[in-house]
C-alpha cells in the first residue's frame, strides 16, 4: 500500500527508538531538467502535520529554484534583512552560543551599516540585488569617502556575510558576493613599538604626570579656589594622569587589549610574591547606554593569568591610594574597577566604568606630543595606536625566546598558528639570526 504521507520520516535516536515530534522531510525536486535534492528536520504534532508542511516547503522551493526567489524575498528589501541578522546575532551573544560576536566587533558593524550600507541598500529588494549593484557600492565608497582597500573589503564582507544569512534561509538562491573578485590584500604586519621606543615612552609618562603637578602651581584658576576644593581638584586631575600612565605599562607588560584592560579590577591584581594579572573578562560601548562588562573575554574564555615584573609595583600602590582618596572625596560608589571615568560624559558619569575610547583618543594625542623623544616620525606618530602595546607585547616576548605556545596563551589567541600568522615579521628576523649561526663554522 502506498504511504499517504511520502517522503516523511519519523526521527530515531541511536538506539533506534521514535523520537516524538520529529520527522525529516526529504524533497526531490525537478526545474528545467535540473533535479533538486533537500532534507529538512522539524518539529511536527502528528506525521501528516509534517506532511502537509512539506507540501507547502516544496512549492516555496520550486518558486526559488525557478526564479531565484521566494513571495518573501520578493517583497523583503535589506533594511528588513539586517533587522532579521541583528535579532539572531544579538541572540547568540546573549547567550554566549559558539562563535557569537564580540560586543565591540558588533557596534563596529553597527555602525558601518548606519553610516555606510543601509543609506545605500536599505531600501533596494533583496532580490534585486546582483554582483554589480555590490561592486557599483565599492566603488562609490571608495571615491565619495577616500576609503582605505582594507576598510573597503571589511565592508564588502559584511555585506557577504549578511546576504549568506539570506541565502541560508532560502531567501535567495545564490549570494552574489560570491562573483565580486576584489584584489588580494596582504595583511600588513603589525605596527609595534621597539625596545627603544617602549623605553622613551615609560619616561615621557613619568614626565607627562611631573608636568600635570607641576601646571597646579602655576594655574591661576586653581589659586582662586577654596582651599578645600583645590586639593580635590588635584587629587582628581591626578589620579587621571595615573590612571593613563598605568593604563600604558599594563598593557605593554600583559599584551591585554584595550576593553580587557579597561576592565580590570583591584582584585584582579596580586602583589603578594609574584605580581599577576587574572583578565576575566572585558568591556565594550553600547550605543545609548555607554561602558558595559561582560565576564568573557574575545576568545570566549573565562580567564586569562599574565605575570609581570614587581617594577611596576610602586606605580599601582600609588595611584590605588590615591584613586581610594578620590573616590572618598567625591562621595563615588567604589565598583572596584582600577580604571574609572574621571568626568562626566554624554552617557558615562564621572565614578563609572572608563570608556576605552577615552584611552584611545588620549594615546593618539601622547605618541604624538612626544613623538621626538620616542623616536617616531612625523608619520608614525599620526599612525600610532593604542592597539600597538598589544603588538609590542607580542614582538618583544618573540624576540626574547618564549616559545610561541606560551605567547600564544598570553596573548589570548585561539592557537599558536594564529600567532605565527600574524606575526611572521618576527620569525623572519629569526630565520635570518639562524642562517648566521653557522657563520661560525665558516670562520674557522
Amino acid at each position: 500500500m502506498k504511504d499517504a504521507y511520502s517522503g516523511v520520516y519519523a526521527v530515531k535516536d541511536i538506539n533506534g527508538n521514535i523520537v516524538k515530534k520529529q520527522y525529516t522531510l526529504r524533497m526531490c525536486i525537478t526545474i528545467n531538467g535540473i533535479t533538486h535534492r533537500d532534507t529538512e528536520t522539524i518539529e511536527a504534532k502528528s506525521k501528516k502535520q509534517a506532511y502537509d508542511y512539506k507540501v507547502k516547503r516544496i512549492a516555496e522551493l520550486k518558486e526559488l529554484y525557478a526564479t531565484g526567489t521566494t513571495k518573501q524575498s520578493k517583497s523583503m528589501v535589506f533594511s528588513e534583512l539586517i533587522a532579521k541578522w541583528e535579532a539572531i546575532v544579538e541572540s547568540d551573544m546573549d547567550n554566549n552560543r559558539q562563535g557569537a560576536l564580540s560586543y565591540n566587533t558588533y557596534n563596529t558593524y553597527k555602525s558601518t551599516l548606519s553610516k555606510y550600507i543601509t543609506p545605500y541598500f536599505g531600501s533596494m529588494r533583496i532580490s534585486d540585488i546582483s554582483s554589480s549593484t555590490i561592486t557599483s557600492y565599492l566603488d562609490y565608497i571608495k571615491v565619495t569617502y577616500s576609503l582605505s582597500d582594507k576598510t573597503i573589503r571589511n565592508q564588502f564582507m559584511l555585506i557577504r556575510t549578511l546576504l549568506s544569512f539570506a541565502y541560508q534561509r532560502d531567501l535567495i538562491v545564490s549570494n552574489p558576493c560570491d562573483k565580486v573578485k576584489l584584489e588580494e590584500l596582504q595583511a600588513p604586519d603589525p605596527h609595534f613599538f621597539t625596545d627603544d621606543q617602549m623605553q622613551a615612552i615609560f619616561i615621557c609618562l613619568d614626565k607627562m604626570v611631573e608636568e600635570k603637578i607641576a601646571s597646579f602651581a602655576k594655574s591661576r584658576k586653581y589659586a582662586d579656589m577654596d582651599p578645600e576644593a583645590r586639593v580635590m581638584q588635584e587629587d582628581l586631575r591626578t589620579c587621571e594622569v595615573l590612571a593613563k600612565r598605568l593604563f600604558v605599562h599594563l598593557s605593554l607588560l600583559t599584551g591585554a587589549r584595550r576593553g580587557e584592560t579597561v576592565g580590570l579590577r583591584w582584585n584582579d591584581i596580586e602583589l603578594v610574591e609574584t605580581v599577576s594579572v587574572k583578565f576575566k573578562g572585558t568591556t565594550y560601548h553600547e550605543v545609548g547606554v555607554g561602558s558595559q562588562y561582560k565576564d568573557r573575554l574575545k576568545n570566549k574564555s573565562k580567564l586569562k593569568l599574565v605575570y609581570m615584573t614587581d617594577q611596576v609595583v610602586p606605580m599601582i600602590k600609588e595611584y590605588k591610594a590615591l584613586q581610594k582618596k578620590v573616590i572618598k572625596e567625591r562621595g563615588w560608589k567604589d565598583t572596584g574597577y582600577v580604571f574609572l571615568a574621571y568626568n562626566d560624559g554624554r552617557i558615562n558619569k564621572a565614578g563609572g566604568l572608563a570608556n576605552g575610547d577615552t584611552y584611545t583618543h588620549w594615546f593618539s594625542d601622547f605618541c604624538i606630543k612626544y613623538k621626538d623623544e620616542i623616536g617616531l616620525t612625523d608619520q608614525e606618530a599620526k599612525d600610532a595606536h593604542v592597539h600597538m602595546l598589544r603588538h609590542s607585547f607580542v614582538t618583544y616576548e618573540l624576540m626574547n625566546g618564549t616559545d610561541i605556545k606560551t605567547v600564544a596563551e598570553l596573548a589570548g589567541h585561539r592557537d599558536a598558528t594564529m600567532t605565527a600568522n600574524r606575526y611572521g615579521h618576527v620569525y623572519d628576523e629569526k630565520k635570518q639570526e639562524a642562517a648566521r649561526t653557522f657563520d661560525k663554522l665558516y670562520d674557522k
